[in-house]
C-alpha cells in the first residue's frame, strides 16, 4: 500500500489552512465533557485551526460560538475554562444563551442597534450533540439546513458500539493537554497502528500481550463487535473493521493478564460494559476512544494549532457502575485508576517523543513511503483525507446576520 499523503503535505502552512477549512469546520469535533459544563456559566474553550470555540452553561443548556465579539472582536472568555458570564472584557457587552447581546453599556450612543437590527449582532454559532458524557460541535454555517441524523452519519456503523462505550463514561479521572511539535496528522497515523509498539512501547503496552494483526480483516459492510462473537479463533488475534471515513481494531490480550486482572480487582465485575481484549476507534477527522475489557476509556481530541504543532488532548475515564464498594474495595479503586492514569501518561510520552522526531525529518522525506498490513487503517484514513481535500464546499467562517 502506497500512502496518498506527500511527505511535504505534514510541513505547509498552505495546506493546513485548507485542512482548517475542508476538513475541521465540516465535521463533528469532540470538545469536551459535561462533567466539566455541570453548572451554570462554566464555560470550556477549543482551539479548532486557530478558531477559539466556546461553549457555555445557559441554566443547563450547553452552547458553542465562536469565541469573539460582534463588537469590536476582542475575546469574549480570555480563559480556557472557568465561570463567569459572557461578558466582553473589552466593553463589557454580555451575551445570552442565543449568542445575542442582552445588555449593552450605553447602547442609545450606538445608532445602528435597534430592536430589528439586533441579530445582526449575533455570535458565529456551533451546532452540538451530546452523546453520554461527550460533547460535539460542528459550525453552523448560514442558511444550512443540517440533517436530524447529521452527527450519526459522521460516526456511520460505529455510532451504536461508540454510544455504548461513552454511557459506560463514569468519572474523570485524569484530562490532560499536550502540545506536540508534529502536524496533526502525523499523530492520527500513530495512533492508527500497533507496527511501532515493540519499538516505541516495550515497557508500556507491549506487556499488555495484545495479539498481533491477523490476515482476515473485515470490510465497511459487516461491522461486528469482537465481544459479540463466539469464534474462539478470531479472538486470539487482531483485526480492523471500517466504516466510512472511519475505522476500528480489535485485539484479544494474553489470557493471563486477564485472569490476573479478574483475581486482583474483582469489583470491576460491576462495570456495565465487558470487552475481551483491547478495541480502538477512531471517528475522521480528530476523536478517537479506545478500551480495555471496559474497566476504563481513554479518549483523545487531535487538533492543529498550524502546519507543524498539535494540540492533543487526553480524557480517561473510569467506568461507572461501581456504587456501593467496601473499603477496601474503594482503595482497590483509587490505585487500580492512579495506575492506569500512569500508564496513559507513560504512553503519551512516548508517542510524543516519536511524532516530534518524525516532523523534524518528514519535510526532506524522498519518496513517498510504504504501508503495510498492520497500517492499512492508515491508508484508510489518507483515502478520507484526500477526499475531503477535494470536496471543497465554501465555509463561511465570519458572522452572517440570522
Amino acid at each position: 500500500m502506497i500512502p496518498l499523503i506527500p511527505p511535504q503535505g505534514y510541513c505547509d502552512e498552505r495546506t493546513f489552512v485548507t485542512e482548517r477549512d475542508r476538513i475541521f469546520l465540516r465535521n463533528w469535533i469532540f470538545a469536551c465533557s459535561t462533567h466539566e459544563l455541570a453548572n451554570h456559566e462554566d464555560y470550556r474553550c477549543v482551539d479548532i485551526g486557530g478558531i477559539s470555540v466556546v461553549l457555555q452553561n445557559f441554566d443547563g443548556e450547553i452552547r458553542a460560538f465562536n469565541n469573539v465579539c460582534t463588537h469590536r472582536f476582542a475575546r469574549l472568555q480570555p480563559g480556557q475554562c472557568g465561570n463567569r458570564e459572557m461578558k466582553c472584557p473589552y466593553h463589557g457587552w454580555i451575551f445570552n444563551g442565543e449568542g445575542l447581546p442582552y445588555a449593552i453599556p450605553r447602547k442609545p450612543l450606538i445608532a445602528e442597534i435597534t430592536p430589528e437590527t439586533l441579530c445582526n449582532y449575533r455570535l458565529s454559532r456551533w451546532h452540538v450533540r451530546m452523546l453520554g458524557p461527550l460533547i460535539f460541535i460542528k459550525k453552523e454555517n448560514y442558511g444550512e439546513e443540517l440533517p436530524e441524523d447529521d452527527f450519526e452519519q459522521q460516526l456511520g456503523d460505529f455510532a451504536a458500539p461508540i454510544a455504548e462505550l461513552a454511557t459506560a463514561c463514569g468519572e474523570i479521572v485524569e484530562n490532560t493537554e499536550y502540545r506536540l511539535k508534529a502536524n496533526w496528522k502525523l499523530v492520527v497515523e500513530n495512533t492508527l497502528e500497533g507496527y511501532h509498539v515493540d519499538c516505541v512501547h516495550p515497557n508500556t503496552i507491549k506487556k499488555l500481550g495484545m495479539a498481533g494483526l491477523t490476515k482476515s480483516t473485515k470490510g465497511a459492510d459487516s461491522v461486528v463487535e469482537a465481544e459479540e462473537e463466539h469464534d474462539p479463533a478470531r479472538q486470539k488475534g487482531s483485526y480492523f473493521t471500517f466504516s466510512g471515513q472511519n475505522s476500528s481494531v480489535f485485539s484479544s490480550l494474553n489470557p493471563a493478564v486477564s485472569e490476573r486482572m479478574d483475581r486482583t480487582y474483582k469489583f470491576l465485575a460491576q462495570r456495565p460494559r465487558k470487552i475481551d481484549g483491547y478495541r480502538h476507534y477512531y471517528i475522521f477527522p480528530a476523536f478517537v476512544i479506545a478500551s480495555t475489557r471496559g474497566e476504563s476509556f481513554s479518549l483523545q481530541r487531535i487538533l492543529p494549532i498550524d502546519a507543524e504543532t498539535t494540540q492533543l488532548t487526553s480524557y480517561l475515564f473510569a467506568t461507572n457502575g461501581l456504587d456501593d464498594l467496601s473499603k477496601m474495595d474503594l482503595a482497590l479503586k483509587k490505585q487500580f485508576y492512579n495506575s492506569a492514569a500512569d500508564f496513559v501518561r507513560d504512553i503519551f510520552a512516548e508517542d510524543a517523543g516519536i511524532c516530534e522526531q518524525v516532523q523534524l525529518s518528514v519535510g526532506f522525506a524522498h519518496g513517498t513511503g510504504v504501508l503495510s498490513d498492520e497500517e492499512q487503517r492508515i491508508c484508510s484514513f489518507h483515502e478520507a483525507y484526500a477526499a475531503a481535500m477535494t470536496d471543497f464546499r465554501p465555509t463561511q467562517t465570519h458572522h452572517q446576520p440570522q
